[in-house]
C-alpha cells in the first residue's frame, strides 16, 4: 500500500501542472509526479554560461482566446505576460527588407482585401462553428479555396502557419480556423513570460497544487499505471536522489490517474491491451509523426542589434528565402526578460519551420547550416563577431500535425480510454494549434470529463 490520493498526475509538464492545479481546485487531494529535477517538461529551462535558456516551446501563441489566460485565473496562479511586437514581421533575405508579413506592399490592394475578408469570417466564428465535424473532414486549402481564390492570400498563410512541418493540403481546415480565430481574438497573437522564461508557465500551475495541499514529487519516474479488473488503483514509480547516487521504489495509491506525458511515453507506462483498440491507433498514428526542432541557442553581444528594424527593438520575426519553400524563426527573448542573460548580452533562437520527421534526423546538420546561413545573412560581416557560444540544438517537437480527421471531435483527450479512472492529457491528445494551447486545452478537457463523471456518480 502506497500513500493515497484522490488523483495522480504523470508528468509535470504544462498539461500535467494545469490538470493538477484545476483538480486541487476542486478539492482534490492531488499528487503530481515528474521524473526530472523540475517541472516543465518539454518546455523547461537550463543554464550555460550565465544565460537562462528555454527548451522546445519559446512562447505562448493566443494566451487569451485559447483558453490559458482562463485556466490561470481559476487557479488563481499570477502568470504576468509580455506582448510581443511586432508580430508577422519577415526579414527577406534575398531584398533585405524587413516588414509585416500582410502589408499593403506585400500583398497588393486586392489582396490585403482578400485577407482581411477571410480574417474577419474566422475572427467571428462561435465555439460552436469551431467543432463543426465538416471542418475537420476537409483540408485548409479546399477550405480557403471556397472563400478566396487569391493566390497571394494563399501563400500569405503557407508562410505564416507552421502546422509541425504538414501542408496546408493536409491540415484540416478545422485546426487551421481554430489556430487563426484564436489568434486573432487575442489582444496580442504571442506573449512571453515577464520573469523566468517558459518554465514559468508550468511552475506558477505546479506553484497552485502545493498551495492548495496537494504535492509535487519531482525526479518521480513513473514505472506503471496499476491496473485491476478493468480500474486504476494506482502507479508505481521510482524516486531518485543525489544525482542518481540513491534509488527507492514508491508506491501511489488513487482511483484516477491522469497520463500528462508525450504520447511516445504513454504505451511505457500503460500496457496497450488495457486500453481501447481505437485510442491506440489514434495515438499511434499522432506520435508516429514526431517530428524534430533543429536550430541554433546563440549568446550574442548587445551591439549586434544596433540599427536593426529601423531602431525598433524587435523580439521575433521570420526569415526566408523567396527562391525556395524554407523559412526560419528568430526570438530574442532577453528584450523581455534581461535577466536570462548577463548584462550586455543577449541569446537569440533561430529555429527551422522544417520540422524534421524523426527518420530523418541525420538531415539535422543541413538544417542547421541553413539556421547559420540565414543568421549571418541578416547581419552580414556583424554577426560572427558578436558571437561569444553558439549550441546546436535538437528537441521533440510539440506540434502535432492536425491532419484531416484528427483534430476535433477526433481527438485522443476526449476519448474513451476502457479503463475505469484513467484520463490522457497533453499536446499530442489535443493535436490543433499552438504547444501550450494545445496542452492547456487538452486539461481542460480532462478535467471536464473527470467533472461530467463525478457529477453522473453523484
Amino acid at each position: 500500500m502506497g500513500e493515497k490520493f484522490d488523483a495522480i498526475i504523470v508528468g509535470g509538464g504544462p498539461a500535467g501542472c494545469a490538470v493538477g492545479a484545476l483538480l486541487s481546485k476542486r478539492g482534490y487531494k492531488v499528487a503530481l509526479l515528474e521524473k526530472e529535477a523540475s517541472v516543465g517538461g518539454r518546455a523547461s529551462s537550463f543554464q550555460h554560461e550565465g544565460y537562462t535558456i528555454d527548451t522546445g516551446s519559446h512562447f505562448a501563441a493566443a494566451f487569451e482566446a485559447s483558453g490559458m489566460k482562463a485556466i490561470f485565473e481559476e487557479v488563481g496562479a499570477e502568470m504576468n505576460m509580455v506582448p510581443v511586437t511586432p508580430t508577422l514581421m519577415s526579414f527577406d533575405l534575398e531584398t533585405r527588407r524587413y516588414g509585416p508579413l500582410t502589408s499593403k506592399e506585400k500583398l497588393g490592394e486586392d489582396a490585403r482585401d482578400d485577407y482581411r475578408a477571410v480574417r474577419k469570417i474566422i475572427k467571428e466564428m462561435t465555439r460552436e462553428e469551431l467543432e463543426k465535424r465538416e471542418y475537420h473532414e476537409i483540408s485548409a486549402n479546399e477550405w480557403i479555396s471556397r472563400v478566396t481564390s487569391n493566390p497571394k492570400v494563399h501563400d500569405t498563410f503557407r508562410r505564416a502557419t507552421g502546422f509541425a512541418g504538414a501542408s496546408m493540403s493536409e491540415v484540416s481546415a478545422g485546426a487551421f480556423i481554430e489556430t487563426m480565430h484564436d489568434a486573432w481574438n487575442s489582444t496580442h497573437v504571442v506573449n512571453y513570460p515577464a520573469k523566468g522564461g517558459c518554465l514559468s508557465f508550468s511552475q506558477a500551475l505546479a506553484d497552485r497544487i502545493l498551495a492548495n495541499g496537494g504535492a509535487v514529487y519531482t525526479e518521480t519516474a513513473v514505472k506503471q499505471v496499476v491496473i485491476e479488473n478493468g480500474r486504476v488503483t494506482g502507479v508505481k514509480a521510482i524516486k531518485t536522489y543525489s544525482a542518481g547516487l540513491t534509488v527507492t521504489k514508491i508506491d501511489f495509491d488513487a482511483e484516477l490517474v491522469i497520463c500528462a506525458v508525450p504520447g511516445s511515453q504513454l504505451f511505457s507506462i500503460v500496457e496497450k491491451k488495457a486500453l481501447l483498440p481505437d485510442l491506440v491507433s489514434k495515438v499511434e498514428a499522432i506520435i508516429a509523426e514526431g517530428t524534430i526542432y533543429c536550430g541554433l541557442l546563440v549568446g550574442v553581444k548587445e551591439e549586434l542589434f544596433d540599427g536593426f528594424g529601423d531602431g525598433q527593438q524587435f523580439f521575433q520575426f521570420t526569415v526566408g528565402l523567396a527562391s525556395e519553400h524554407w523559412h526560419g524563426l528568430v526570438t530574442v527573448p532577453t528584450y523581455i526578460d534581461r535577466s536570462l542573460a548577463p548584462p550586455g548580452r543577449h541569446y537569440l533562437i533561430c529555429n527551422s519551420h522544417g520540422r524534421l520527421p524523426l527518420n530523418r534526423r541525420n538531415e539535422s546538420a543541413a538544417l542547421h547550416e541553413k539556421c547559420l546561413s540565414a543568421l549571418r545573412g541578416i547581419w552580414p560581416g556583424k554577426f560572427d563577431e558578436n558571437v561569444e557560444w553558439l549550441l546546436r540544438a535538437e528537441y521533440m517537437n510539440v506540434l502535432y500535425p492536425p491532419r484531416i480527421g484528427r483534430s476535433g471531435p477526433f481527438r485522443p483527450s476526449l476519448a474513451p480510454t476502457g479503463v475505469h479512472g484513467l484520463r490522457i492529457a497533453g499536446d499530442y491528445s489535443y493535436p490543433c494549434g499552438s504547444g501550450y494551447g494545445s496542452a492547456l486545452k487538452s486539461a481542460r478537457d480532462c478535467v471536464s470529463l473527470i467533472d461530467s463523471s463525478a457529477t453522473q456518480t453523484a
